[in-house]
């Protein structure tokens, strides 16, 4: 039978080993929990930072967007001002080469004007050939004068549609027609006002 010290020491070497058997375990369990706490915390830092890049990523595009909404309103809109500027311009010139031109047909030189436009006209029919003038109903009076301006061609004038003086030539013999109205040559100002003056819209 073992003596009572006996049993004590083997119960001391017992609990000793379970002791340094637990601490041993306990160290373990410590060490990967550090290991899974790191981890943890490295995996919830790379979420982060991906939530907060896609965060900024959808700012800056909200951002982009609101952005160019606005500055496209803002052209728009100074296009629109532009728009109406130009027409302003076009209509106030338009307005002030009308007068100048009823100003110019009570000047003995718009006799002069018509036989010279009536020559430039006459020098695309064939000689003695036949034409209708058109004149400005106010001008009519002038249909003499201008025939004896171009003696070689069988003319005849008629009240047309012009309200600003010139003329308009039409050969129905040579198919032709020549319009050399003032009327004519200010509407083809008024349509290419945007590129005379400058003030295209892109």
């Amino acid at each position: 039978m073992q003596q009572p010290a006996q049993q004590q020491h083997k119960l001391d070497v017992f609990v000793q080993t379970i002791m340094e058997e637990s601490t041993a375990e306990v160290n373990d369990i410590l060490r990967q929990m550090e290991v899974e706490h790191k981890e943890a915390i490295a995996t919830a830092r790379a979420s982060l930072e991906q939530e907060a890049a896609r965060y900024k990523t959808a700012k800056i595009s909200e951002i982009r967007a609101r952005e160019n909404r606005r500055v496209n309103a803002r052209m728009t809109e100074n296009k629109q001002k532009l728009l109406e500027f130009r027409e302003e311009c076009a209509n106030e010139n338009f307005r002030r080469v009308q007068e100048r031109l009823r100003v110019f047909m009570d000047d003995p030189k718009y006799v002069e004007h018509l036989k010279y436009l009536l020559r430039r006209a006459t020098k695309l029919l064939s000689p003695g050939g036949a034409a209708d003038v058109y004149l400005r109903p106010e001008d009519m009076r002038l249909a003499d004068t201008l025939g004896a301006s171009a003696p070689n061609f069988r003319l005849s004038f008629h009240p047309g549609h012009q309200h600003l003086g010139g003329l308009q030539l039409v050969s129905h013999e040579q198919g032709m027609r020549v319009d050399m109205s003032f009327d004519s040559a200010l509407n083809d100002l008024v349509g290419h006002f945007a590129e005379i003056s400058g003030m295209n819209i892109g």
